[in-house]
C-alpha cells in the first residue's frame, strides 16, 4: 500500500495528487457515458489531517504547488501482515 498524510495545505492551488488509471488504454470511450473508471487519471485535492491510502503499483504524482506557502505532506509505502478480523464472523484474514 502507498499513502499520503497531509500535515499542512495552504489555501489556493497548492497541487493535487494524481492517480493514473492502469486500465485506461483498454477503455473505449465511444459512448457518451463517461464514468470515472474510463478516465485516464483521478485528481485528488488534499485536506489537512487527511490520510489517503491506495494500491502501491498505481502510477501517481503530485502537481505543482502554485502558492507562496509550503505544502507539507508525508508519503509512504507499507504492507500489512498478521491476522485481521474474527473467525466466528467470517471476517478472518491471515496476511
Amino acid at each position: 500500500m502507498s499513502g499520503v498524510y497531509y500535515v499542512k495545505l495552504p489555501k489556493g492551488d497548492c497541487g493535487k495528487l494524481r492517480i493514473y488509471n492502469p486500465m485506461y488504454s483498454y477503455n473505449y470511450n465511444s459512448d457518451e457515458y463517461n464514468p470515472p473508471y474510463k478516465q485516464p487519471r483521478v485528481d485528488i485535492n488534499g485536506k489537512e489531517g487527511a490520510l489517503l491510502i491506495f494500491r502501491a503499483p498505481l502510477l501517481h504524482d503530485v502537481t505543482k504547488n502554485n502558492t507562496k506557502e509550503d505544502r507539507i505532506s508525508l508519503s509512504f509505502n507499507t504492507f500489512v501482515s498478521g491476522n485481521w478480523g474474527d473467525r466466528t464472523s467470517l471476517t478472518y484474514l491471515k496476511l
